[in-house]
């Protein structure tokens, strides 16, 4: 950029008349300055002496000095008189083409005395206002106060050029976004706290956007480096707009979107970042979204899509399998973690938690709530009207950020249709289409970062409680046999985005679902009302049945089958626990299931793939069947270790035929040690050797055997009276609940071997069912729960519903704080139990310390 020549006849004769003494030291003159008074020297003869300096500047061992001179500057920008301004001094026309470069050396020089300070030092944040206001100064003409003298006004446009100037080589020559990012780190060095002052960080925002909104200055290599140095160091959008935010303008965003959705400008931005660096823009981006509402509507799918794009490359660094580092998010990552990322973690993960803020769920379904509600009211004459309102409020849509988010694919506004006048008539659909890019954000978010995946579902399902209705009654006009088939499809080929609005709907039902208590679903009905639930399940159950039955079902994302296959078994499960659904309501049709028996018979794959996946669409008594058949055939040839031992077993029928006769242990029982000597015979059987006979031979009290041996009384009898006397209270191996259901004893341990008897029944109970035997034992849910494997960190696992089967008193007062309205600290509660343990009364915490916290609404 050039600047007009000043003509020297506009000079005032005090500054011609004081050239000074080019050998004059800046040092001596600072001195006198600080005694006698800024007004005290001509700011050329500073001039003069500041050159060298400047020119042979040293970070490390000039500072101080610099500091000094900077605050004669910036006084100095501030006098209209010219012999005391400093920007007087390159009026003059042999000094000018100097005396701009000297500027543009002086702002280079406090860049980089700036990036080594440490703001949280008290010295050096004053040093980093100087030289703030420094950079500011040289490069705003309005805070130069010369320029508004009358005779100066026919210099504005070359004074403006001049800063232009001088702000153009900074930015270009300076290292200016790497020294702003040292800087910034060094600023945001400890959790929770940043060490700049308001105007310290607006002075900085203002310097780093200045370059992206004038078009004079703006490249796609600044825009790069903004973004790798600037909008990626964590937390920093969140600081910005707490404590300055007019330091991220509107337009700032739509500048930086603009970029990052062009094709390979991301991907150049993150060539050799760490996944932190990665997560840390997604955050400052997320967070920047939520604070300006009017943005341009065409904005959005750029938007979304930049999202999106962030949240693969965080799936695909997390899926490295060398990994060493812990991040409190992230979980173990590749690469070391640098203390600005750990010291901002609870920051940054509030900045990520703005993404299902109802602000946000609103906006980025706004196409689902709009058709939504143009849909014909339905009136669910099943019900009794419990159910809530399926839309979201209609003033809830006044703010502007929905106007920015309204369009998901850009079009002309005259040539946009109306939702309400294209209702959903197929899955390719552009309702179908917006809805499920939507959904892809969110469906992203939830797979690749783990850690947040309940937090996000909690707030898509309670903090936008409309959303998940919303999307069930979208889903309802896309569930007929010709919408099957091309769920089928589409799921199949795992491509296309519709995918996404499935498995979000699935994973965040089965959320829904495990957290509700029965009160909730049941009596008040929250979110669905029970008559949805079961179309819900009729829906997942058809849709789970023709994936297995399909000959390409293996090519179904493994995600996606997970998430169709947990909703359904959770929807079962719970009608299972307490019905809500019809008899006969997870079957498939009749004739299906006649075709799938035989099937079964004669042992073909598929069928058999449905027996082991879903065998709730068989009626039991067809399973129990199947079961028995399984049975007696594990009894025969396979049982046996080899050839000759089969052949030793032979045995000729009544009818002269040969056949297999199964292999048998004979046990000897006494009486008045039933259990212990089962224990000692069979704790240590092969489970082939088990599924085999077991005879009984019993000996009296007196020692002697007791007449008759047989394979299926006597042994009847001998398991049916070792499992009365291992479920004795006496025993102490198994408890009791307050409504007779079983569980192992917490004193069990009390004896020896306490984990081989448990085995030991284990197998009694196995052998009972295989051989048919009914023993009256009654489980407690929880313990059966744990007995299928189903862990605490499961969807199927739900602790408030296992509880109750436990204990039903303590369930009810869980739930009755749960629901309490009032002031928890009324109740005077605690984090700690009263249990006893051997009949002493013990405080037991819940959590470390918990008798001394209280329960309050906000922790309950």
């Amino acid at each position: 950029m050039s600047c007009s020549m000043p003509s020297s006849s506009i000079f005032t004769e005090p500054i011609m008349n004081n050239s000074g003494d080019p050998t004059e030291s800046l040092e001596n003159l600072l001195v006198q300055l600080e005694n006698n008074g800024y007004e005290s020297i001509p700011s050329f003869r500073i001039y003069l002496a500041a050159k060298p300096f400047i020119e042979k500047f040293e970070v490390n061992a000039d500072v101080n000095q610099l500091d000094k001179f900077c605050r004669y500057l910036t006084w100095s920008l501030d006098q209209e008189k010219p012999e005391h301004s400093y920007i007087a001094c390159g009026f003059q026309k042999k000094h000018l083409i100097a005396w701009i470069e000297h500027i543009k050396c002086i702002s280079v020089n406090c860049l980089s005395s700036m990036s080594k300070l440490k703001p949280e030092l008290q010295t050096d944040s004053k040093s980093l206002s100087i030289f703030l206001n420094t950079v500011v100064s040289l490069t705003c003409m309005r805070t130069w106060r010369i320029t508004k003298h009358e005779q100066y006004k026919q210099l504005e446009t070359g004074i403006n050029n001049l800063t232009n100037n001088v702000y153009s080589y900074m930015i270009t020559e300076g290292q200016f976004y790497e020294s702003i990012n040292e800087l910034l780190q060094a600023g945001f060095t400890r959790p929770g706290k940043i060490f700049f002052t308001r105007t310290n960080l607006h002075a900085l925002a203002t310097l780093s956007n200045k370059s992206l909104l004038d078009s004079r200055f703006v490249t796609d290599l600044l825009l790069t480096k903004y973004v790798i140095y600037v909008i990626s160091i964590p937390a920093y959008v969140h600081y910005v707009h707490s404590l300055c935010p007019d330091g991220l303008p509107d337009t700032l965003f739509s500048v930086l979107i603009d970029f990052l959705a062009v094709e390979g400008n991301l991907e150049n931005c993150l060539i050799g970042k760490e996944i932190c660096f990665i997560f840390s823009l997604l955050a400052n981006l997320t967070d920047f979204g939520q604070y300006f509402p009017d943005l341009a509507e065409q904005i959005h799918p750029k938007f979304l899509n930049v999202l999106l794009k962030l949240l693969r490359f965080c799936e695909e660094e997390l899926n490295i399998s060398k990994k060493s580092h812990w991040h409190p998010i992230l979980g173990w990552v590749s690469a070391p973690i640098s203390l600005p990322y750990l010291n901002t973690v609870a920051v940054v993960r509030g900045q990520i938690e703005a993404l299902w803020k109802p602000v946000y769920i609103q906006a980025l379904f706004h196409s689902l709530f709009e058709y939504v509600q143009n849909l014909d009211p339905v009136t669910d004459s099943s019900e009794d009207g419990k159910s809530p309102p399926h839309v979201a409020p209609k003033s809830s849509w006044k703010s502007g950020f929905i106007k920015f988010f309204k369009k998901v694919i850009p079009s002309d506004k005259g040539k946009r249709k109306s939702i309400a006048a294209s209702p959903v008539n197929g899955l390719n659909s552009e309702v179908t289409k917006e809805v499920s890019l939507a959904c892809s954000l969110y469906s992203n978010l939830v797979s690749s970062l783990s850690s947040l995946k309940l937090d996000a579902l909690s707030g898509l399902c309670f903090k936008q409680s409309s959303l998940l209705p919303s999307l069930w009654k979208f889903l309802e006009g896309l569930t007929s046999e010709s919408h099957m088939k091309m769920w089928i499809e589409i799921l199949l080929t795992g491509q296309q985005v519709q995918e996404a609005l499935i498995v979000l709907f699935t994973e965040a039902l089965t959320h829904l679902i495990t957290v509700l208590d029965d009160q909730e679903l049941y009596e008040d009905r929250k979110i669905f009302t029970l008559c949805t639930l079961g179309d819900i399940g009729h829906f997942i159950n058809n849709l789970c049945y023709r994936f297995l039955t399909h000959p390409n079902h293996l090519k179904v994302k493994a995600a996606t089958w997970c998430a169709l296959k947990t909703l359904l078994c959770v929807l079962h499960r719970r009608d299972s626990r307490r019905k809500f659904c019809s008899d006969g309501h997870w079957l498939i049709d009749v004739g299906r299931m006649n075709q799938l028996i035989v099937d079964i018979d004669k042992g073909r794959k598929v069928a058999k793939r449905v027996l082991m996946e879903m065998p709730h669409v068989i009626k039991e008594e067809a399973r129990i069947i199947f079961f028995r058949k399984w049975a007696t055939t594990e009894k025969s040839v396979s049982t046996f270790h080899s050839v000759d031992e089969v052949v030793a077993h032979v045995i000729v029928t009544s009818s002269g035929s040969p056949m297999v006769a199964p292999p048998s242990s004979l046990i000897t029982i006494h009486r008045r040690r039933i259990v212990e000597d089962g224990y000692a015979q069979l704790s240590s059987i092969s489970p082939k050797r088990l599924k085999g006979t077991i005879r009984v031979r019993f000996q009296n009290e007196l020692g002697l055997d007791e007449a008759g041996i047989d394979q299926d009384g006597v042994f009847k009898e001998f398991l049916e009276e070792t499992i009365a006397k291992v479920f004795s209270p006496t025993l102490n191996l198994f408890k009791a609940t307050s409504e007779n259901l079983l569980y192992p004893s917490p004193l069990s341990y009390l004896h020896e071997n306490h984990l081989d008897l448990f085995e030991f029944v284990g197998k009694m109970l196995g052998k009972a069912v295989f051989e048919g035997i009914v023993v009256d034992v009654h489980f407690a849910p929880f313990f059966v729960t744990q007995m299928l494997g189903i862990q605490q960190n499961s969807p199927l696992h739900s602790v408030i519903d296992e509880l109750q089967s436990l204990d039903r008193e303590l369930y009810n007062s869980l739930i009755y704080i749960k629901h309490y309205e009032g002031d928890m600290k009324d109740l005077e509660l605690t984090f700690s139990i009263d249990q006893e343990v051997l009949g002493v009364l013990q405080n037991v915490d819940l959590i470390p310390g918990g008798r001394t916290i209280p329960v309050t609404n906000e922790n309950k």
